[in-house]
């Protein structure tokens, strides 16, 4: 087998994680063999923040965007920084990229409430939910989520952003910010 050429072998079908690989690393300038997995060829990546059972508020201004600073954990990543310190996921490899959110907030009665994940804080560039929700009571249990593609360059941060009608405050209860590159 040493000496047989690539086109001869016989395929292998699905390989397996653990199967190894020869790859050439860097082959228009100083080539290398190296190997890798098939379960390392088929990591993407992804980050994760979210918040579980908070009950921190904070204030919005009138018909402005403010960044939601309320995330408490950083989830499952590969090649993206999450930081729930930061309220973000740092992309950093440029893609396309599914962005998902799901959130669950009380809020004023009678004021509107739009969220929106946003990467490098431009409104160009959204994924925001497609449903405005009217708080009828403060004590009442709100639900926001959207999914989409979303474009983003090497070291760009997504973040999650929320927007009232009117001046108000925003306690979220659940959260999470979700980004997986698909290309």
């Amino acid at each position: 087998m040493a000496n047989e050429k690539l086109t001869a072998l016989g395929a292998l079908g699905r390989p397996a994680d653990e199967d190894l690989l020869y790859t050439v690393d860097d082959p228009t300038g100083t080539a290398a063999s190296r190997k890798t997995t098939a379960g390392e060829m088929r990591q993407r990546e992804h980050g994760v923040v979210f918040v579980s059972a908070g009950a921190a508020s904070q204030s919005l201004s009138a018909t402005t965007w403010t960044k939601i600073t309320q995330f408490a954990a950083d989830g499952e990543n590969n090649l993206t920084t999450p930081s729930h310190s930061n309220d973000k996921i740092t992309l950093t490899v440029a893609g396309s990229y599914v962005v998902a959110f799901s959130l669950s907030f009380i809020g004023a009665p009678g004021v509107v409430y739009q969220v929106g994940a946003y990467v490098g804080g431009s409104l160009a560039t959204a994924c925001r939910s497609s449903v405005d929700v009217v708080v009828g009571t403060a004590t009442s249990r709100y639900n926001l989520s959207a999914t989409g593609i979303l474009a983003a360059t090497a070291a760009q941060d997504l973040e999650l952003y929320v927007h009232a009608s009117a001046a108000a405050t925003f306690g979220v209860i659940d959260a999470q910010l979700t980004a997986f590159r698909v290309h």
